[in-house]
């Protein structure tokens, strides 16, 4: 599994993140604590998007992001599976030292700091909007979201395998968006994320027709257009 994650500092009550081309941070007119957006696309390989060479797939939000922000080209994950993945991104430590090695583990211990713990108790609002049932609230990494949206849609509810219950991530996005314009003011975490990358693969129309035989690049096309009503 591969996990791509854009981070977005960003200031101002716009939607519209205003980034640096040179640096990859907001612009602000007053020394102020940032906004930071993290956004993670699940199970999304680099080679299958515009701004890494693949020219199969229509991918002009994130290309449009690579090229105002900071691309890099040697980036790993710690550990090719969502839970323990997210749990190094929002901890900052390996998988041994946080214990969060599967998708079956028993969740992050509260020994272990998260940046949203952090982040809260430095006056920042925080809200978190997942689209998996593996990223589920009761794995610990809800801690310190004043809102984490872990709702699956309604019809995966009855598969037996937890990686398969799912919220596709349109819905997932109206909801981030939601809150995005109706947060109180000062300075936010907002992370957002989106799974219809994971198997099995089922793009919405139109993606399914037009990325018929590539149905993983169809989901991708999906969730960049999600992307682009965010940025």
């Amino acid at each position: 599994m591969c996990l791509l994650a854009v981070s977005i500092w960003v200031c101002g009550a716009s939607r519209r993140f205003w980034l640096n081309h040179s640096t990859g941070v907001a612009q602000t007119a007053q020394a102020r604590p940032p906004s930071v957006v993290l956004v993670t696309l699940d199970t999304v390989r680099a080679d299958h998007i515009g701004c890494y060479g693949y020219r199969r797939i229509e991918t002009p939000s994130i290309d449009q992001l690579a090229r105002e922000a900071i691309r890099f080209e040697q980036a790993h994950a710690q550990v090719p599976l969502t839970l323990p993945s997210h749990a190094v991104i929002l901890t900052g430590t390996y998988p041994m030292f946080s214990g969060v090695r599967d998708v079956t583990s028993i969740g992050l211990p509260t020994t272990v700091p998260t940046l949203t713990e952090v982040l809260r108790a430095n006056g920042y609002r925080t809200a978190a909007f997942v689209s998996s049932f593996v990223l589920n609230s009761k794995w610990g990494l809800a801690r310190g979201f004043e809102v984490y949206d872990d709702q699956t849609d309604r019809e995966t509810r009855l598969n037996k395998n937890p990686s398969l219950l799912e919220r596709r991530g349109d819905r997932t996005m109206n909801r981030a968006l939601s809150w995005l314009d109706s947060r109180p003011n000062g300075p936010f975490f907002l992370w957002v994320h989106l799974y219809d990358p994971h198997s099995p693969y089922r793009p919405a129309e139109p993606y399914l027709s037009r990325y018929a035989g590539h149905l993983y690049d169809g989901e991708i096309a999906f969730d960049d257009v999600q992307l682009g009503r965010l940025f």
